[in-house]
C-alpha cells in the first residue's frame, strides 16, 4: 500500500511527498520490525524515480540508503540515477564523472542503457574522448550497443 501511495505521488512529481511517506514507513518498520513493512526494491525504486526526475544528487542518495535496509539496488535502479546524472550533465561540470563512477561501482552487471546514460553525458558536454572510450569498452567487455549509443 505504501508504495503504490508513494508511485501516485512519484507521478505527479511530488518527490518531497514520495521521500516523506517512505520516511514514515522506515520509521514505522524501524520501531515494529514487522516483515510486512520492510521496503523492498519496488519501494526504493519509486523514491529514487522521482527524484531523478529533479536532483541526481538526491536520487543517487536513496540509491546509497537502500543497502542500509538490506535491498541491494539492481540495474534498473542503477540506470535511473545514472539517466538523472546524464540530463544533469548541460548544467553540471560534474556530473559525466559522477555517472561513470557510479557506472564503476554498480553491484550487478551494467546493461546498454546504463553504459549509453553516462555516454550521453560525457556527450552532453561535447567530450567525444571519454564517450568513444565507453563505447569501445562497451564493444569489446560490455553489452552490445544500440542504435541510440
Amino acid at each position: 500500500a505504501y508504495t503504490n501511495l508513494m508511485h501516485v505521488y512519484g507521478r505527479h512529481g511530488q518527490a518531497e511527498r514520495v521521500e516523506s511517506i517512505l520516511q514514515d514507513l522506515l520509521e514505522k518498520y524501524n520501531h515494529s520490525k514487522d516483515p510486512s513493512l520492510q521496503p523492498n526494491i519496488h519501494t526504493f525504486s519509486v523514491v529514487v524515480s522521482a527524484w531523478s526526475r529533479r536532483s541526481a544528487k538526491r536520487a543517487e542518495q536513496w540509491l546509497s540508503k537502500m543497502r542500509d535496509y538490506g535491498v541491494e539496488p539492481n540495474v534498473i535502479t542503477y540506470t535511473t540515477v545514472l539517466s538523472a546524472w546524464s540530463k544533469q550533465a548541460p548544467n553540471d561540470p560534474s556530473a559525466p564523472q559522477r555517472a561513470h563512477d557510479i557506472l564503476r561501482q554498480m553491484s550487478c552487471q551494467p546493461n546498454t542503457r546504463s553504459y549509453t546514460a553516462v555516454i550521453r553525458a560525457y556527450a552532453e558536454q561535447g567530450r567525444a574522448k571519454e564517450a568513444q572510450a565507453l563505447l569501445e569498452e562497451m564493444l569489446h567487455h560490455g553489452p552490445t550497443p544500440d542504435v541510440y549509443t
